[in-house]
């Protein structure tokens, strides 16, 4: 499956991805209840995130938005009841576009040869990337069992991950089932395959 749009021909591999490199959630939990969590996980070994729009409506107690933030989200005229609405309840898997260095760093952000486009005024052309440590094929035999991180890119609207802001340019972990919220509009949850089949599924 080759896919004209932002997206390129990121995830040739993966079935039910739209133009812009995302699955509905709708479509994805059709092809994950049929079949068993064995076959899913061989089809979709990627984490993979579940994004949600906000549509504008932060609360700051939740995000712990600064003061310069909220004075932005009360004077910004960007349309957010439109284009962030079009990525809410979509799944985009970590996967890396082809022929691209560095294949443990999925980034993410406004640009459109970022490996996760998210075309909006409040995401940073660079706003971040997810990094693999360990797993499989990345070291030794002994190598550490694969784990995750995410790392700020110096964004103007901020990168949280479970309500805690990252300072700008710092690396934090990210597990399953972590909460990751890019710029003002966006928030993900980070799935592990198997999660990901436990959600869609029901079970």
């Amino acid at each position: 499956m080759r896919l004209d749009g932002p997206a390129g021909d990121i995830h040739d591999e993966i079935g039910g991805v739209n133009a812009e490199g995302f699955v509905p959630w709708a479509t994805i939990r059709a092809i994950a209840k049929s079949q068993d969590m064995e076959s899913f996980v061989e089809k979709y070994p990627k984490p993979a995130l579940r994004i949600f729009a906000h549509g504008g409506q932060h609360e700051a107690s939740i995000l712990q938005l600064t003061d310069r933030e909220l004075s932005f989200k009360s004077t910004m005229t960007v349309p957010i009841h439109g284009d962030a609405r079009r990525y809410h309840d979509k799944v985009a898997f970590l996967s890396k576009r082809p022929n691209m260095p560095f294949p443990n760093m999925i980034s993410i952000g406004r640009a459109l040869n970022s490996d996760v486009v998210l075309v909006l005024d409040t995401i940073s052309k660079f706003h971040g990337y997810f990094m693999k440590s360990g797993g499989p094929g990345a070291g030794p035999p002994n190598q550490e069992a694969e784990s995750w991180s995410f790392v700020d890119g110096k964004t103007t609207n901020g990168t949280h991950v479970n309500g805690k802001r990252l300072e700008k340019g710092e690396r934090r972990p990210v597990g399953d089932g972590d909460e990751v919220a890019l710029g003002l509009e966006v928030h993900a949850i980070f799935l592990l395959p198997k999660t990901l089949y436990g959600a869609l599924t029901g079970g």
